[in-house]
């Protein structure tokens, strides 16, 4: 019986220690909106990364990788094929791969080798396919396979390929330097995220604790890397890895990161490559080799051999097996000429591509016809019957707020009053900036509010607001409407068709100096070229009707923020003929007017901020400072003086520091403070108890509630002291619980001393649901039985948690995404309070809960914190979001009635 338990306390650590974790459940959330500049954080479930079909990893064209090789293990008894390997065709016969891919877990080499496919597990592409068998493997004398140095290998193929567009050598980079700030990694690795974790509630062995990190993609993928420092990288590899690396990182590695860089199973030995433009065409050249990483859905850098070091290992050992190849045939120029005529056309000057096609036009290059629009881009209408402006449009912000210029909300003295597109919703209010006067091309810029939201579970999401005067690049893209027979290649537009097509332009910005306007611009800047106003064009002219500008339309690009990337809108298109070409165009600098937007869209928060009195900008944390009133302080951060935001705006004497996030602590505050932390509460302690006990359940803190009348156990609740049980009063109703039991051991139970309510509570709105339970006999701990830690934040709650509710005796997961209260508020019949918390689905399904179902920011092996407790709603329908009990908010009261 021992030794059972041993292995089932065993099976259920293993599955713990490697709990998968979605990317968000590191980031904080505002429990309360105070800027306009938190895109990236209301809509990060929305952002592109987390629709990508991989690891950051872009499904490559036919062609584009054609010295990409599989390299595969024929399998008993089927004669299946399981690939786990990537390599690159350098010559007719040899393949570059690393030396760890010489043998798998059963310790036999590779058989086949598989080219110009880009789907290796179906028949897409098969025509163009070409598997060889494997002669030998060689690997580089001084690898071992307890070690991660010297990890390069050459695969000789029993014959040589047939060369040609689908199956072409690529070069290799010759030089120790390697300046490229942005490569590619291909391979065919695992991709995904668990999208659901389940756990069993009965027992200790594991079900699905770690969820596979996906499932091997089928599609060649190729994932934008860059060079990192290699200290940078030494420090994120755990012990496994470092005892694999005893020497540390060599000159002979190259560390690269973008944002999830996973070097999974399947993309080992493939390359680390950039192209080289040269003759209007692009050639491959392998700077390294994959060699390891972190496990799957960790957001670490990957490690690669580098090429340079081994270059005369390369040549010579092709050499000795009578390859004819010389110190020349790598040479950078001479390489590059060789299949030069095999080679993808550099990307700039692509017109358009299918799978066997490609057509360039020269001058074609910044109209991007066949790519899709921004999602966050909406067209506006005018009343039924009227007459609208034909190319007003407008960039969506939020699910109600659509941003545009001054000079689209009227057409001959009839105020817009829908968006057509994405969907038709009518306008209910427009906000016209104050300062604007029509004719002019200052203050051009106006808000509208619609009736009804935006649903955002389609392709329509929202643009992030560019929060800086500078344009992160010079290059940025706005939106055009042209004919299409103007638009398409000529062998297509044979006939007239003046058809509408929609597209982006690519146009570069320009300063004051370098700014070509047209005399109609000139005549609306009558006070000189202000520095709301952006410039922004190309220099070579079109055909009429090639281009014309969508007016209050975003000029655009995409950054990277917290591993995801999203659309930003930098300005509002004002006018500019042929879209800025020739004649540059003139837009509205969001950055400019962001106090103004802020006044119509969050208009306490405006004025409140500008009370605010900021110390030098060099006074930071830990300097002594004085308060408004000349009370001696402290620089110390918000939540080590205040307990919220809140709390510190309604003070009479408060200042900033450094930033909103340091403030000048009165003295006296900064005592009462350590001397409330000197008597620590077995609360505060959580976590100290929780990190000594080497936890072997996730749940280990969750109890189910019953009544000695009542043979079922109907609630949730969790353990957060020795004898205290957390809990929602809806969940419990009118009955008293008298016995707890443990999740960890349904045989073992508690009775249940008192309960505790509290005094506010309101059934109607759902406010204060919250109860206590005292126990009679307190809890022992142990690592199958331990507290769940109070978040104790008042200000922040973190981007993603996890709901845990019981589904079929077992407990279930949902990640859940936090939500602003005034974003739900907007559509929830009741009032939303500070003490509740709104949040939605993270993959947008129903947020189908039970009061007293539990919301835990839950590390891999550390503390479970309790974020929230569901109140007694309408379950999955109604509204696409839950509500919680915000338990930071109650801290005091908790802390106050044990």
């Amino acid at each position: 019986m021992l030794f059972l338990w041993m292995i089932l306390s065993f099976g259920y650590s293993l599955g713990f220690d490697f709990i998968e974790r979605h990317p968000g459940e590191s980031l904080l959330f505002p429990d309360e909106r105070t800027s306009l500049n938190d895109c990236h954080l209301r809509y990060y479930k929305y952002s592109q990364f987390w629709r990508n079909p991989g690891y950051n990893g872009v499904p490559a064209r036919l062609f584009e990788f054609a010295h990409m090789g599989a390299i595969g293990w024929t399998m008993p008894p089927d004669s299946s094929i399981d690939w786990r390997c990537g390599g690159s065709l350098i010559t007719g016969r040899f393949v570059l791969t690393a030396a760890h891919c010489a043998v798998d877990s059963r310790n036999s080499p590779p058989d086949v080798v598989r080219f110009g496919d880009l789907d290796i597990f179906g028949p897409d592409g098969d025509e163009y396919a070409q598997q060889l068998g494997i002669a030998e493997i060689i690997r580089h004398p001084e690898h071992r396979f307890l070690a991660y140095y010297n990890d390069i290998a050459l695969v000789k193929l029993v014959g040589s390929v047939s060369i040609g567009k689908s199956v072409a050598p690529a070069c290799l980079w010759p030089d120790m330097e390697v300046r490229f700030t942005n490569m590619d990694a291909v391979g065919w690795g695992r991709v995904g995220f668990g999208k659901k974790i389940i756990l069993k509630a009965r027992t200790f062995v594991k079900i699905f604790l770690c969820i596979q990190a996906g499932n091997q993609s089928p599609v060649l993928l190729k994932m934008a890397q860059s060079p990192m420092l290699h200290e940078k990288c030494a420090m994120v590899y755990n012990n496994e890895t470092i005892r694999k690396l005893r020497s540390g990182l060599h000159e002979h590695h190259i560390c690269a990161s973008d944002v999830l860089t996973d070097t999974c199973e399947g993309d080992s030995g493939g390359p680390l490559q950039v192209k080289l433009m040269h003759n209007f065409r692009e050639t491959p050249f392998v700077v390294a080799v994959t060699s390891f990483g972190l496990p799957c859905g960790t957001s670490n850098p990957g490690v690669y051999t580098r090429v340079a070091p081994y270059l005369d290992w390369i040549v010579a050992t092709m050499q000795d097996r009578g390859e004819r190849v010389d110190d020349q045939t790598f040479n950078t120029t001479a390489c590059a000429r060789r299949y030069v005529s095999l080679r993808d056309p550099y990307e700039g000057v692509v017109q358009h591509r299918n799978e066997t096609y490609v057509d360039v036009n020269y001058s074609s290059q910044h109209m991007l016809l066949d790519v899709e629009l921004p999602p966050y881009i909406a067209k506006l209408g005018w009343a039924a019957g009227s007459t609208g402006a034909d190319y007003c449009y407008g960039v969506i912000v939020d699910e109600e707020i659509v941003l545009t210029v001054a000079d689209c909300v009227e057409f001959m003295g009839k105020p817009v009053n829908r968006i057509i597109t994405p969907e038709k919703i009518d306008v209910a209010a427009i906000y016209i900036h104050p300062e604007y006067k029509k004719g002019t091309s200052y203050n051009n810029i106006a808000i509208l509010k619609l009736k009804n939201l935006l649903d955002f579970k389609s392709e329509t999401t929202a643009s992030c607001i560019w929060h800086d005067f500078k344009l992160p690049y010079e290059r940025i893209q706005t939106i055009g409407v042209g004919r299409k027979d103007l638009v398409i290649l000529p062998e297509l537009a044979i006939l007239p068709d003046p058809t509408q097509v929609t597209y982006r332009a690519k146009i570069t910005a320009f300063n004051e100096t370098s700014c070509h306007l047209s005399k109609a611009s000139l005549a609306s800047m009558r006070h000189g070229f202000a520095h709301e106003l952006v410039c922004a064009g190309n220099d070579f002219f079109l055909v009429p009707e090639v281009c014309n500008l969508a007016i209050g339309g975003p000029l655009f690009g995409t950054r990277w923020h917290d591993d995801r990337e999203y659309g930003y809108t930098f300005a509002l298109a004002q006018f500019g003929r042929d879209c800025g070409f020739g004649e540059h165009l003139l837009a509205t600098r969001l950055w400019s007017h962001i106090d103004w937007m802020k006044s119509v869209l969050l208009p306490g928060h405006h004025h409140a901020s500008s009370r605010l009195l900021f110390l030098e900008r060099d006074r930071q944390e830990g300097d002594p400072c004085k308060t408004e009133h000349g009370v001696d302080g402290r620089c110390v951060a918000l939540g080590e003086c205040f307990q919220s935001r809140v709390e510190f705006l309604n003070r009479t004497d408060k200042k900033f520091c450094s930033s909103t996030e340091v403030v000048c602590c009165p003295l006296d505050v900064i005592v009462k403070k350590k001397k409330a932390v000197n008597r620590r509460t077995e609360l505060e302690e959580c976590q100290q108890i929780v990190s000594k006990l080497n936890v072997l359940s996730p749940y280990g803190f969750m109890v189910e509630i019953g009544s000695e009348f009542d043979d079922k156990f109907r609630c949730l609740g969790s353990i957060i002291a020795t004898q205290t049980i957390v809990t929602t009063r809806s969940c419990l109703g009118n009955s008293i619980p008298t016995k707890v039991r443990f999740l960890t051991n349904v045989n073992s139970t508690i009775q249940v001393e008192n309960v505790t309510f509290h005094d506010l509570y309101n059934a109607s709105d759902s406010s204060f649901d919250i109860a206590l339970l005292e126990l009679e006999t307190p809890i022992i701990w142990s690592p199958q039985l331990y507290p769940a830690c109070l978040w104790m934040n008042k200000t922040h709650t973190p981007m993603i948690t996890r709901m845990l509710f019981m589904d079929d005796d077992q407990v279930s997961v949902q990640m859940i995404q936090a939500k602003y209260n005034s974003d739900c508020q907007r559509v929830h019949p009741r009032e939303l309070h500070r003490s509740q918390l709104c949040a939605k689905e993270v993959w947008d399904e129903p947020v189908c809960r039970k009061s007293g179902d539990v919301l835990v920011s839950q590390t891999a092996t550390g503390p479970s914190y309790l974020v929230g407790l569901a109140l007694h709603e309408d379950g999955c329908s109604g509204w696409d979001y839950g509500t919680f009990t915000r338990i930071s908010m109650l801290v005091d009261w908790i802390s106050g009635n044990m």
